[in-house]
């Protein structure tokens, strides 16, 4: 104890009054009675969150561009006996009875079909479901298309004609235009 009386005695309040009246308090850390710096508090949690959200971003962007967990092969197993492995043979499985044979099956139906149309008087013109296809005596490969369909000739000076009609197979129309009034 007889040390202790000669250390100086050092008054923190004293210190930190000190270094204000020399306006370097606030470019410098606090200082313990042994010359350390205390840490600021006030930083620790920004820090703790930058860190983490910068190791999320990590995370994130190698699970994104593909360089997840690396596969690793299995060692190779050295053989313990000199002996040559003798193979294992399993009993062969009963084969299955053969399938019945398949019954004859329909042939594919075509994707288009063919359209056919002539109408009196000649050079009227065909339209199939607001699409324009030409002028009778006409024939023309469409695509296949099951269900209603509109079909329409019409002819200047006659009165037009319009039909529902089904493209599910080749169909053929003959129609006569009746003249207008």
């Amino acid at each position: 104890d007889e040390r202790a009386e000669h250390l100086p005695r050092v008054d923190l309040d004293a210190g930190e009054a000190a270094a204000r009246d020399l306006d370097v308090g606030a470019a410098t850390e606090p200082v313990t009675a042994l010359g350390e710096l205390r840490p600021r508090r006030h930083l620790l949690l920004p820090l703790v969150v930058g860190a983490v959200l910068a190791m999320v971003v990590v995370a994130v962007l190698v699970n994104v561009i593909g360089g997840g967990p690396a596969e690793v092969a299995p060692a190779p197993v050295a053989p313990t006996s000199t002996r040559p492995p003798v193979a294992e043979v399993a009993p062969a499985a009963p084969t299955p009875p053969a399938p019945p044979p398949a019954a004859p099956t329909a042939a594919p139906t075509p994707a288009r079909v063919t359209v056919h149309v002539t109408s009196a008087p000649d050079d009227a013109t065909v339209i199939l479901d607001g699409e324009r296809l030409g002028r009778t005596p006409l024939t023309v490969e469409v695509p296949r298309r099951p269900g209603p369909v509109w079909l329409k000739l019409r002819k200047r000076g006659y009165k037009p004609r319009k039909l529902e009609v089904d493209l599910g197979a080749d169909v053929r129309w003959d129609l006569t235009l009746p003249r207008a009034d």
